[in-house]
């Protein structure tokens, strides 16, 4: 990484987004756990995580047309702000009336659903802005910082939400939170970027949305990735959801080894995304290794079907982690410098709402086949496995898809001036 992609602006955002991540991640372990001790009912928790899922998935390319439409900084940090103000809603409701929980639960409803509205806005624009801070040739070595960093938070915030919600309950993690968006909210604020072109004002958020989708259907190999992506992500959800039951059912291991194992594949992307911010790769090199890496998941997931030990899943989550790391990294710079910069982030926000909508599917596909082959979820996952390898193999030996990767940033672009805030 050299000192260009270290610039003030980028480090201004980067420390923002770890402290809000870590109060997001807490966030959602005390949202768990509150809905889990006050209701006793996995179907609520589930449907309130489905609700999330699906105001993201409507909302996203929505919030993309937005990033587009409207001043990115602004639009972030607006994005921060009601962020802040869902989560202290909550926990002013939760301190007031512990013991009210049908308010309690419809409040900590409304601001799970505004919570996923204001990120379904940010995340786009938040990947739109970016390649304005770096130059597109450190591109890849910015998202590996930023998705290091949101893994670390992830981490974190999952121990520390856990401990914290022990010692101190739902109300304080909902206080941390909110304080962890304001802090990124009024980092942002100051901060000083160049103009943009952006989209008129003469056309509806719906017509700019519609506009983002026809442009990713419109354009060879980007198309072909999205179809990639959307098929990864149904195919990989089935696994994750049955990964405790075969962990303890089928390979005899304790909740340590499941806690073990999922974690050995955050540290195989730690490793991937490490691999992606200090390889500088071009042309057919960097073509190889996203098909290469892309390849690990789908082997990794098959060879995880197959694991007769604890010890052996690690491995192969690992493997699995470390292809995805290298490949949602690079994957996301060549988007990044390759889309217009007016298009940018509705470009993002389509990738966001086929990811919300794909999941879910693929969780409640992995529910159906637990329960009616609940002795063969080793060959559950082989399946899935094989299905996503197949599905990479065939996009990837497609020519537009192989061409689109080829165009990897390697344009220099003029460090930051300061300017007029966008």
């Amino acid at each position: 990484m050299t000192m260009r992609l270290l610039n003030r602006h980028f480090l201004v955002l980067w420390q923002g987004q770890l402290v809000s991540g870590l109060g997001s991640q807490a966030y959602a372990v005390a949202l768990a756990l509150w809905l889990k001790h006050a209701t006793g009912s996995a179907a609520l928790v589930g449907s309130v995580m489905t609700l999330t899922a699906l105001s993201t998935a409507l909302a996203a390319p929505y919030g993309g047309a937005l990033g587009d439409l409207l001043p990115r900084k602004s639009l972030l940090v607006v994005c921060e702000l009601l962020a802040a103000g869902f989560s202290a809603a909550t926990a002013l409701v939760l301190f007031s009336c512990p013991d009210c929980v049908p308010l309690a639960l419809a409040v900590l409803t409304f601001g799970a659903i505004g919570l996923a509205l204001t990120r379904a806005v940010f995340r786009p624009s938040l990947a739109a802005l970016i390649p304005d801070l770096v130059p597109r040739s450190s591109l890849p070595a910015a998202n590996a910082l930023r998705a290091g960093s949101a893994k670390l938070a992830e981490f974190l915030g999952n121990w520390l939400g856990g401990w914290l919600f022990l010692v101190c309950g739902a109300s304080l993690l909902f206080v941390l939170d909110g304080l962890s968006y304001l802090w990124s909210a009024l980092t942002l604020a100051p901060l000083s970027l160049p103009r943009r072109e952006r989209c008129p004002r003469n056309r509806s958020t719906a017509t700019l949305a519609m506009e983002g989708l026809r442009f990713v259907l419109a354009s060879p190999g980007m198309r072909e990735f999205y179809i990639l992506a959307t098929s990864v992500n149904l195919l990989a959800a089935p696994i994750f959801v049955l990964l405790p039951f075969f962990v303890e059912d089928t390979l005899a291991g304790d909740a340590g080894w499941y806690g073990r194992i999922s974690a050995a594949l955050a540290l195989g992307a730690l490793g991937g995304f490490l691999l992606a911010g200090v390889l500088r790769l071009r042309g057919k090199a960097l073509t190889w290794m996203l098909g290469s890496s892309a390849l690990c998941m789908g082997i990794g997931l098959t060879a995880l079907g197959l694991a007769s030990t604890p010890l052996l899943a690690m491995l192969c989550m690992t493997f699995t982690g470390l292809g995805n790391g290298f490949f949602s990294v690079y994957i996301q710079s060549i988007l990044q410098a390759n889309v217009p910069a007016e298009m940018r982030a509705r470009t993002f926000g389509v990738m966001s709402a086929l990811s919300a909508a794909t999941t879910p599917l693929g969780m409640a596909l992995g529910g159906i086949l637990g329960e009616h082959w609940p002795d063969r979820l080793g060959a559950v996952f082989i399946l899935c496995g094989l299905g996503m390898t197949l599905c990479i193999a065939v996009i990837f030996l497609r020519r537009p898809l192989r061409s689109f990767l080829v165009l990897c940033p390697d344009v220099t672009s003029t460090p930051i001036p300061g300017g007029n805030p966008r």
